[in-house]
């Protein structure tokens, strides 16, 4: 009579969650009872304990199949690859507006840990719009920020002086 012991998947995991792209990070893994594992990207055999350096371009699973009589056994970890910040949208509802009004300036980015607006406006959210009131003509800057580098983007505002009607006079 053969016994053969249950395998099991004791850990499978990152040293890094989120990498930066092109950051070397360390999978590590501790498989119990395996006659053989196997992995889904290209890692080659791998032994029942051990590391292995990865740098992925782009979000990644990794699935760690450990086999041995008694069956198979499998275990995922997923990567999020942090990536250099995006705007996705930095515009002013109104390029040009009559002096004493507001307009806005609306924001979409991806991937930032922070985002800001010059001009005394500061820190806002990855997603929404700015109220404001331009007294004389003025470009904003909006800079996001990741561990992976920063992106600027600006949008300019003119203010105009009513003459009569509808027309303005651009100061």
């Amino acid at each position: 009579m053969t016994i053969v012991k249950i395998l099991r998947v004791i850990y499978l995991s990152y040293c890094v969650t989120t990498p930066a792209k092109t950051e070397i990070f360390k999978m590590i893994w501790d498989v119990e009872n395996a006659e053989s594992i196997k992995t889904d990207q290209d890692l080659g055999p791998v032994n029942p304990i051990g590391t292995q350096g990865i740098s992925p371009d782009a979000d990644i699973r990794h699935t760690l199949q450990p086999t041995n009589r008694a069956g198979s056994s499998e275990k995922s970890v997923q990567v999020k690859v942090i990536q250099k910040p995006i705007i996705k949208s930095f515009l002013a509802r109104d390029p040009v507006i009559p002096s004493s009004t507001n307009t806005k300036l609306k924001v979409e980015v991806d991937d930032a840990e922070s985002v800001f607006i010059d001009n005394d406006i500061g820190f806002v959210e990855q997603s929404g719009t700015e109220i404001i009131s331009p007294h004389k003509n003025m470009t904003y800057t909006l800079t996001e920020e990741n561990r992976v580098g920063s992106t600027s983007s600006s949008t300019s505002i003119n203010v105009c002086h009513v003459v009569s009607g509808d027309r303005c006079s651009l100061s």
